[in-house]
């Protein structure tokens, strides 16, 4: 089999390479249909392996996390010392999802936790009916629209836990 690519660099090195085969080789100026064939099956082998080395952009998303972690306080609460403190409670539900903690209160002594999930700075989510926390937050403006938890936890994953039942409720001291 005839190798056709000059070991290209990168993806625009290829292309560049592909379009001077294409015309050299195509059937209307003297190459054969087999010749287009094996060009056009090498392209794609080569473009899936540069596609595969080069590194991929950051997403929108990607780099509004990372702003919003440059400008976090560093006396703020991190994810991690957000999850120590919830397990400490009973009877709360913790989804993960990203980095994003959604946060699910018992239906009875829901109050008791008020001023706890305040105090962590967690958000009321109308719609999803649970308290949620990110970094950043306090820097975030709410947002005005909704996505599924179903559509968010199939795009991100995520994680879920119940922490233990107890009958002796921890009270909360600050």
């Amino acid at each position: 089999m005839n190798m056709y690519f000059k070991s290209p660099k990168n993806v625009t090195e290829l292309k560049q390479q592909f379009k001077k085969l294409v015309l050299r080789y195509h059937p209307d100026r003297g190459g054969t249909d087999q010749d287009i064939i094996h060009i056009k099956n090498q392209y794609q082998i080569l473009l899936r392996n540069l596609k595969a080395q080069e590194p991929q952009p950051e997403t929108d998303y990607e780099k509004e996390r990372q702003a919003e972690y440059e400008k976090a306080d560093p006396n703020d609460m991190t994810f991690q010392d957000i999850i120590t403190t919830l397990v400490k409670f009973p009877d709360l539900t913790i989804e993960i999802i990203a980095d994003w903690i959604w946060l699910e209160t018992p239906k009875t002594d829901y109050q008791q936790y008020t001023k706890l999930i305040k105090e962590l700075k967690f958000r009321w989510s109308k719609s999803k009916k649970l308290w949620y926390w990110f970094p950043g937050i306090e820097s975030k403006k709410k947002l005005r629209f909704s996505t599924p938890q179903e559509e968010i936890r199939a795009k991100y994953g995520s994680r879920r836990f119940k922490t233990s039942s107890s009958r002796n409720k921890p009270q909360h001291r600050k």
